[in-house]
């Protein structure tokens, strides 16, 4: 077991390597999208991360505690999370699809020129890697596996950016290929994050009921708050995108991108305490 100082540093080295990561990737954005694609994509970006924060039910949380207490079996764990990411999925995208054609998303899409195309790329294809990512990658962390758990992490930081230069600076593709480029990074941490927990327990498609009830139990204690705090962090862009256009979006976007970075320190604290003190 790593010392909760070795882990908090090495934690902390690794939010770095992806500040300065993700501060290049902002600069590639900003210079080569302009404000106004630049705040068309960070919508783009907004949307999924929002239905998978209400969408969660808490089940990253408990994925932790669970893991890290060792009351179930991390097989069980493990099954239980993939059911989750599926069945979360395919709610969600339903859900998607019956309000696709309301008037009020429309005309929100059409003022922000974003693509409903583009939408439901991330919505079919990244949000799934999203959920896989955060369920599975929760029980690395809840075992304490930090140096995996901040592996996962950064390369995907490193495999966005090595996308985007390639096909935004070097192809030219725009909007296009800022998804693409997320969509690809996301993908290449789910294989990475598999194969971690591919070492660490068995993969099968099963449910068990006890432990969902359990985690959702306990997610839900964490879920209220969390969701009102994320809300609370990200509801001001889409007012900035309802009040304002969407080249305002891409400057405020960057701004926040760039504030939210000074989070490091206690972050990279609080990743490390909670498995230790749940276990």
């Amino acid at each position: 077991m790593t010392s909760f100082k070795k882990s908090g540093a090495i934690t902390f080295a690794t939010q770095g390597v992806t500040f300065a990561i993700g501060f290049a990737i902002s600069i590639i954005l900003a210079r080569v999208l302009g404000p106004a694609d630049r705040g068309t994509f960070a919508l783009l970006m907004l949307i999924p991360s929002v239905l998978i924060m209400v969408g969660g039910m808490g089940l990253e949380v408990a994925n932790v505690y669970f893991s890290a207490n060792r009351k179930y079996k991390l097989d069980d764990i493990i099954s239980n999370s993939l059911f989750a990411t599926i069945a979360l999925c395919f709610i969600i995208i339903l859900i998607c699809w019956a309000v696709s054609d309301a008037r009020i998303v429309k005309e929100f899409l059409d003022k922000n020129n974003i693509a409903a195309s583009y939408l439901w790329a991330l919505i079919l294809f990244a949000m799934p890697l999203m959920f896989f990512n955060g369920f599975f990658s929760k029980i690395l962390l809840g075992r304490e596996q930090i140096i995996r758990f901040n592996l996962t992490n950064a390369f995907q930081s490193i495999l966005q950016l090595t996308s985007i230069f390639i096909i935004l600076v070097v192809l030219g593709q725009g909007i296009y290929g800022a998804v693409l480029s997320y969509i690809i990074a996301v993908a290449g941490s789910a294989l990475l994050v598999g194969f971690f927990i591919f070492r660490l327990g068995r993969i099968r498609f099963s449910v068990k009921l006890g432990l969902l009830k359990d985690s959702i139990r306990y997610g839900g204690k964490a879920y209220l708050g969390n969701m009102v705090q994320f809300l609370n962090y990200r509801l001001d862009m889409f007012l900035v995108a309802y009040f304002l256009d969407v080249s305002a979006v891409g400057y405020y976007a960057i701004a926040v991108g760039i504030a939210e970075r000074f989070w490091m320190i206690p972050n990279s604290l609080a990743t490390v305490l909670f498995p230790r003190v749940a276990a």
